[in-house]
């Protein structure tokens, strides 16, 4: 199989924990901005075995920030596909902060704004989707660190099997699926049958 590389993309900010965030009102929206070829990815394309997400070790201390729990495959797609990524990056986020700081984590916040979504299907009638969110974050620790963000952007790939999650560097001006998760996304989840007893989406 062609295994997709694996990397980690959490970058963390020390800004002035100065501006509030707003709450946004989520909407699922279908725009001009489509991938340009909607289709499912075939087996061959991933690797199971490259999926990696943070996942930091239970809190030493008392009343300290718990780690979040990743959500279960969505009962069925690409119905469940938007909610299942945005409860998805809420716990990648929370995760990879308590990773890089572990019980000093005094609090997260995490804001979803918006997303767009699109059904995939294939051939062998496999069923699919992409989703894009925006969402606002902002964490601080009890020594003083802070990370905040705005208009952040990622996008998921989902079917049956994998799920791959990509990053925009920038500024996001609303949801779209640059960049496309298929070609530039990594394997954070896995749920196709596994003879080892290792399964890497648990």
């Amino acid at each position: 199989m062609r295994a997709l590389h694996s990397r980690r993309g959490l970058l963390i900010s020390a800004i002035p924990f100065a501006v509030a965030l707003t709450g946004c009102s989520e909407s699922q929206q279908t725009s001009d901005d489509e991938p340009s070829e909607p289709e499912l990815l075939s087996a061959d394309a991933y690797d199971c075995t490259d999926v990696e997400r943070p996942d930091p070790d239970p809190p030493s201390v008392d009343d300290a920030l718990e780690p979040a729990a990743y959500p279960s495959p969505p009962d069925s797609l690409p119905a469940g596909a938007g909610e299942y990524a945005i409860t998805f990056e809420e716990a990648y986020r929370k995760n990879a902060f308590l990773e890089e700081y572990g019980s000093e984590t005094q609090a997260f916040d995490f804001q979803f704004q918006t997303r767009q979504m699109t059904e995939l299907e294939s051939a062998d009638d496999r069923n699919g989707a992409l989703v894009s969110i925006v969402y606002n974050m902002s964490a601080s620790t009890q020594q003083g660190a802070t990370s905040e963000e705005w208009d952040t952007r990622v996008t998921y790939y989902l079917d049956e099997n994998i799920v791959l999650r990509a990053r925009y560097n920038g500024i996001a001006d609303g949801p779209s699926f640059e960049p496309d998760p298929r070609t530039a996304g990594e394997p954070v989840a896995c749920f196709e049958r596994r003879t080892q007893g290792n399964d890497p989406s648990s």
